[in-house]
Parts: structure tokens; sequence; C-alpha cells
């Protein structure tokens, strides 16, 4: 076996972010900038490059060795066959190095000392320490990177503009090109079909995102018609038409961040939902105690139901559904603080999902839901301090601007009836976990401003604890966060006169037909 000295290891960890920058360049022919009909045989190369012979039987622990000098910037096999005629052809082969990284007269000694110890080791191999070997390549060898950096022409590379940033949807990819490069945008869906392996349709993006259903219109540059996908995250499969939702996979790592907050005892009220990615897992995997999901897209509403019932189908699954199910419905179950006819009030039903306008959700289903909950609960002797509940308002180009109707969500008349139904240390310290995500410009002080406008403006409480957290860069000038902050009962009651901004949806459950599933 060949065994690294420690002293080499170190010199490797030290360099690594120098071996990580460097990359072999690419000498194409400068007949392939502008290129916007591909012709594949054009991108023909041959290069020098060094190459170590190595004994079969040892090659693969070299290869480890040098895995920082390797040639991986084109789809090359490491290993090459030598020549037939070579005497070791049989028992060798070349370990392709990229000569960037690899240039002898750099090499630190202690490492080129470890590789000749090898060489001399191989009593079969009398070549040269390192040899110089011609490869030709192929455009089926060249990266997706590669061929772009060939055919767009230097002055818009040297703009910085990005034209390798895509993201992957199912077997979608999604562009957003940039004007300088849209006169290309046939050939960049074709060449990426080509390098992408799973990708069967490339799409770019022509329009900013409606605000309405969330969706944004986009063009098929390369491949097949259909938009209809199937994409997996955080444990769970989801199953939708990206032509007619919103779904970012970028933001796959904050779902996972704040479904894992989540224990069996809580309670979850996703406003703006989409398709599910909160609340599918959140039922799922985490088995909270109750989720009511809502979206204004019927496409997303769709989606929803549709992924809830496929994540929840298996034997195992529906055992344990319905083995909670029984179990609640031996529990007491307390007449209504607040009977309304267009909400039907069950504890046993986990996940219930709406076809609704944000602000409707929250003060014609959250509004219900939250107090006979906490009735029934309380009939039922629970301990509240193991529980939360959440609201999640995925929504961040108007989130901030439906703060508004947690404030005054009770009438005077409903309140009486709360305060006589509830404990008051139970009406004291019930907080409401509100996760409100929003754009904000690439400063502390816009993100300051917000903070002040929901402590003041809507909350109006001084002492509101405000904490935001960084989610992603969207733009260069504009950046994703998640504001978090806890509200009570303070907030949800009104002191006799209704907010003006939301007088026309006090009977917003009278006025239009809501569309309300619960799923068996």
């Amino acid at each position: 076996m060949f065994v690294v000295s420690p002293l080499v290891k170190n010199l490797f960890k030290k360099n690594q972010l120098r071996f990580l920058k460097t990359k072999m360049k690419l000498n194409f022919d400068p007949n392939l900038k502008g290129m916007k009909q591909l012709k594949r045989e054009m991108f023909n190369l041959e290069l020098n490059v060094p190459a170590i012979k190595a004994k079969k039987n040892i090659y693969v622990d070299l290869k480890k060795f040098l895995k920082n000098f390797i040639l991986d910037s084109v789809n090359l096999k490491k290993f090459q066959d030598l020549s037939p005629e070579d005497p070791l052809y049989s028992s060798h082969k070349y370990i392709i190095l990229d000569p960037e990284k690899f240039q002898l007269e750099k090499l630190e000694p202690e490492i080129k000392q470890e590789i000749l110890k090898f060489v001399q080791n191989d009593e079969k191999n009398n070549s040269e320490f390192v040899e110089n070997l011609s490869i030709k390549l192929k455009y089926e060898d060249l990266k997706f990177d590669d061929v772009m950096r060939a055919i767009i022409p230097d002055e818009i590379i040297n703009e910085n503009v990005n034209v390798k940033g895509y993201s992957i949807i199912g077997h979608i990819a999604h562009f957003n090109l940039r004007d300088q490069v849209l006169e290309y945008k046939n050939i960049i869906g074709e060449v990426l079909l080509d390098k992408v392996n799973h990708i069967k349709t490339v799409v770019n993006k022509i329009n900013e995102i409606d605000n309405t259903y969330r969706n944004f219109k986009f063009e098929i540059l390369a491949g097949e018609k259909t938009t209809q996908v199937q994409c997996k995250e955080n444990g769970c499969e989801f199953k939708f038409d990206f032509a007619h939702v919103y779904w970012n996979p970028r933001l796959g790592t904050e779902h996972e961040r704040v479904v894992k907050l989540f224990n069996s005892d809580d309670v979850v009220y996703d406003v703006f939902a989409g398709v599910g990615p909160f609340s599918v897992p959140a039922v799922a995997n985490k088995k909270i105690s109750a989720c009511l999901s809502n979206d204004l897209n019927p496409h997303s509403y769709k989606y929803l139901l549709e992924n809830f019932k496929n994540n929840n189908k298996s034997k195992t699954k529906l055992k344990e559904l319905e083995t909670r199910k029984m179990f609640l419905k031996r529990s007491k179950i307390p007449s209504l603080i607040l009977p309304n006819e267009n909400f039907i009030f069950d504890p046993s039903e986990f996940f219930s999902a709406f076809n609704l306008d944000g602000r409707d959700f929250i003060r014609t289903k959250l509004k219900y839901h939250l107090v006979e909950f906490l009735n029934y609960r309380q009939e039922n002797e629970f301990n509240f301090n193991k529980a939360k509940f959440y609201a999640l308002m995925n929504l961040p180009a108007m989130s901030v601007e439906f703060l508004d109707s947690f404030t005054n969500l009770y009438t005077s008349h409903e309140r009486e009836k709360i305060n006589r139904a509830l404990k008051a240390d139970l009406i004291e310290n019930f907080r409401l976990h509100i996760y409100c995500y929003h754009f904000c410009k690439g400063d502390k002080t816009e993100l300051e401003k917000i903070q002040e406008r929901i402590r003041h403006e809507i909350f109006h409480e001084s002492k509101l604890e405000i904490e935001s957290k960084y989610v992603r860069k969207v733009a260069p000038n504009k950046d994703m966060y998640c504001t978090m902050f806890q509200i009570g009962f303070t907030s949800f009651f009104s002191n006799g006169e209704q907010n003006t901004k939301n007088k026309a949806v006090e009977h917003a459950d009278l006025s239009r037909d809501i569309k309300v599933q619960k799923i068996e």
C-alpha cells in the first residue's frame, strides 16, 4: 500500500485553497466566439498534459494522494490506457494531471520526494518521473462551463454576466438570463441538455414573480415541453406544474431549518403554503398536532392536497394517523367558544387545506381554530409548556403587509366569550410565533426600519422582541430575511373598533365561496 507521510498531508491541507482555485485554461478556436447554432465538431482540442505511470494494484491509492493535481476540469477518465505497444500496457495506467496545478519545477520538495519513492519502488517502470502526454478532447469531454466560455464573447464575460447559474427543479433547469446573453439563450439550453444527464427541459424566466399567485412566465429554450415535475426535499416527495406554481430549490435549507423546530405537540398555520414545503414534512415527518395550510393560487392548493396525500399513503403512516384519530376521539370535546357556520373545528383533523387570500385565512380560519384548539387542550388538561403555535408567512414581497391581520382579530363581544372560556393565565401567557419572510436591501438600516415598523406601526408594542435571520441573496442589492417574533392576545383583542384595513374582510367567509377540504 502507498502510505503518505503526515508532513505531506499537512502540506496538502495548507495549499488546499490554491489547488481549488487553479484550473487548466482551454484554448479554443477563436471562431467559436459568438456561436449561436451549435456545431459540436468545432470543439476538438489537443492538450499536452503531465502524466504518471502507475501500477494497476496501486493507482487508486496514488490517485488519492494526487487528488489535488488530478485533471478534473474536463469530463475525461482520470486513468488512461497506455499505448498497446508499451511493455507495461497490461500492468500500468496513466494518471492524468492538470498542467496548471502540477508543475514539476514548483512542486514542494516533500511532495516530489514522496512520488519519487513510489516510482523507485516500481521495478518495472523505467520511464521518466513525469511524462508529457498528448490527449485529444472532443465536445463530449467538455463541461458546460467550458463550452459557455468558448462561445460567449469576452466583453460579456468581462462584465461578470453569469450564464452558468441555474436552478434544478425535477427534470427542469431554470435560468434567469441577463439581457446581454439573451441572443445566446437557445444554444445555452441546447448545451445544458447535452451536459446534464437528468435534465430534459431548459427554461428561462421572462418576467418578475406575480405577487397574486407567486408564479412567473418562462420560455422553453430546449428539450421537452412538459412542466409537470416531481422532486424531493426534506424527506418528502413533491409533485407540481412548475408553469403554474412557485418553487425555489434554493430555499430547501430554510424549509429544513424551520421544520426541524417543530415537535408533535405543535400547531402550524401556513398562511402562504404554496405546494407544501413547510406543511407536508411538518405533518408527515414531525407529526405535529395540527396544520392549517393555505394558498390563494388554485394550482398550488391542488398540489398541496395531492402532496399531503402522497406523503402519507404508506400503510405505516395511514395506521399512525388512524391511531392518533382514535385516541383523540376519546378525549373530551368542549362546547365551541365562537361557533361559526363556515368553520368546523375537529381536533382529530391533523391537516386542513384552504384556497383563500392570506388575510381571509387569518381572519376566518386561524382566528377560530386557535381559540377552539386552546379550549380543547384546556378541557383535556394539556401541558401548554410543551407546545408552540407557529404562523408561517412566506410571501416575501408582501408578507409584512399582512401582519396587521393579527391585530384586532377578535371583536369586543368575542373577547368577552374568550375571557369567560379560557383561563386567565393561558390568555396572558399564550404566544403565537410568527415567521415573516420579506425582502430587504443589502444594509442593516433597511432591516431596522422593517423591524421598527412591525414593533411600532403594526403591533404598537415598543418592547416587542424581534429577531431577523438572513436567508439568501436574491439579487446584488436584494436579500431575503426571516423576521421572527411572538405576539399574544393583547394584539388579537380589539378595543371595540375594527381596524379600517380589515373591515372589508370581517365577514369574508360569508361573502365569497371559500374552498375548504379536509383530508380523510
